[in-house]
């Protein structure tokens, strides 16, 4: 298989293992819980709740508007793999500075996350443009799918290792083990104030946070309440450091893995490129020709109605998701456990979802997607929350599984499917020589997405105090997505194409 696939492919598709850590540590995982418990640390939960959704608001809005103007730039310049490399590295850097940030800085921290969100975006905006450069008609679906598979395995890995540093830092040597036994036994309430005096005095003296604990002790004659929260203060500094550190490696982990894109991926286009001024000249004004190419080809603008009603849906429940589990009585614990679940789960059915639409034609397996989607829906619907201590489970082959890790598995089974299926469609039916411009306005909408599905979710569940009852609401967004795309004749789109 890999003898067939272009040259550059296999570099491009490390770049979805490159970035994907971003998306899973720092958006989805530790960055808006970090921001509120430290980074915002001694203001009200409302302002760093409002700060928070200001600052994704900020980055959302920046990156939707330019999308377009710099995919026209990106074409017309022979700029697309060079704005990348700008983006990425402007995505790592702000990722990377998030480490040297201390409590209380949220203004600081906020503003990398924009930065650090912006870059992400919009390299991620040029990286989907650069796909017809490393494909083929006989590849493209392969390769949209494998990217994706990686990104999902890339992104878990790190996000695992990252998981287990913060919610066990003894076994990183952030923390001596001594102490985390003693931080748990204090939390359990199962060590009395003279056992834990006697314990700590008869700690080795061979480790830094050990030495300040038996001075603080010795010195300050701390009392028992004292002497429990200094413990336990050590143990929660090393867990911040370590969140601190998880951002750190996603910096170096997004730069080393674009090494690949950076050296092996060759942009086809002009040989002699606008300079920049001129390419920016150009670029507003193939805006306004693209508008109106757009305007044209009705059949893209089926498919972008499409795309962008079922997008907002799976869009929906990703943001959407983390509340639902606790609704359902999950902790962070276990919705972590979910967010890896489907991060794993995604690898091998995006693959596999790239292989048949590629064997056969992406147009079914997107339907198949939306159609998962419904159901997942509706199962979620149905979830009874627990009452008391009453454990809520479902029988799936004679094992008992908390009906959200179903859920979250139906996911991970069509997440990445659906959104590497629509690229490479979506790819199908653009001018070839206008990926960038093109691929801007679709990266438009995807940003634009989950403006809909969250508002009737959040209507509806206010109306009736049940956000499941809320998230009926999405079938509409689903189902009319299924509509326009049964509307979409990818035939007439490339002859339509191949004439602008």
């Amino acid at each position: 298989m890999a003898k067939k696939f272009p040259p550059g492919a296999f570099s491009w598709m490390m770049y979805d293992w490159a970035n994907s850590a971003f998306a899973t540590t720092v958006m989805a995982g530790f960055f808006p819980i970090f921001f509120g418990n430290y980074y915002s640390k001694g203001t009200s939960g409302e302002i760093s709740t409002f700060w928070l959704g200001l600052s994704v608001s900020i980055a959302g809005i920046i990156v939707a508007l330019s999308a377009p103007v710099l995919g026209a730039i990106a074409d017309r310049g022979h700029y697309r793999k060079k704005l990348l490399l700008f983006f990425a590295s402007m995505g790592i850097i702000s990722t990377g500075c998030l480490y040297l940030v201390q409590v209380g800085q949220w203004p600081l921290a906020a503003l990398l996350y924009i930065l650090g969100t912006i870059g992400f975006q919009s390299g991620d905006s040029l990286y989907n443009s650069l796909l017809k450069d490393v494909s083929t008609e006989d590849t493209v679906d392969k390769i949209s799918g494998l990217g994706f598979a990686l990104g999902y395995l890339g992104g878990g890995l790190l996000f695992t290792i990252n998981v287990l540093m913060t919610l066990n830092p003894q076994w990183f040597g952030l923390v001596p083990s001594e102490i985390s036994e003693l931080s748990k036994l204090i939390e359990e309430n199962k060590i009395g104030f003279v056992e834990l005096s006697q314990r700590i005095a008869a700690l080795p003296e061979n480790n830094k946070i050990i030495v300040e604990i038996k001075q603080a002790f010795a010195e300050k004659k701390l009392s028992e309440n004292e002497l429990r929260e200094l413990v336990i203060s050590a143990v929660s500094s090393a867990k911040a450091l370590a969140v601190k550190i998880s951002f750190l490696s996603v910096s170096l982990w997004w730069a080393l893995f674009s090494l690949p894109l950076a050296f092996f991926v060759h942009e086809r286009g002009a040989a002699t490129p606008f300079g920049v001024r001129e390419a920016i000249k150009r670029g507003f004004v193939q805006l306004r020709e693209t508008l109106s190419k757009v305007s044209r080809l009705r059949q893209l603008a089926l498919f972008l109605f499409a795309y962008w009603f079922y997008i907002d849906g799976v869009d929906t429940i990703i943001v959407m998701a983390t509340k639902i589990g606790q609704s359902l009585g999950f902790g962070t614990a276990e919705l972590i456990t979910a967010l890896l679940l489907v991060q794993f789960v995604g690898f091998p059915f995006a693959w596999l979802f790239g292989y048949l639409g590629q064997r056969f034609t992406p147009k079914p397996f997107i339907f198949l997607a939306i159609f998962v989607y419904m159901l997942v829906t509706i199962l979620a619907y149905k979830i009874k929350p627990p009452q008391g201590e009453e454990k809520v489970v479902w029988n799936v082959f004679g094992f008992e599984v908390h009906p959200f890790f179903v859920i979250a598995f139906l996911i991970g089974s069509v997440q990445g499917g659906i959104q590497a299926l629509s690229r490479s469609f979506y790819s199908r039916l653009i001018p070839e020589d206008k990926s960038g411009e093109f691929f801007g306005f679709y990266n438009m909408l995807g940003k634009f997405a989950a403006i809909l599905g969250p508002i009737m979710v959040g209507t509806i569940g206010l109306w009736t105090g049940s956000v499941q009852k809320g998230l009926l609401s999405l079938l509409l967004l689903f189902g009319a997505g299924a509509i326009f795309l049964s509307l979409v004749n990818e035939q007439k789109a490339r002859e339509a194409a191949r004439e602008i």
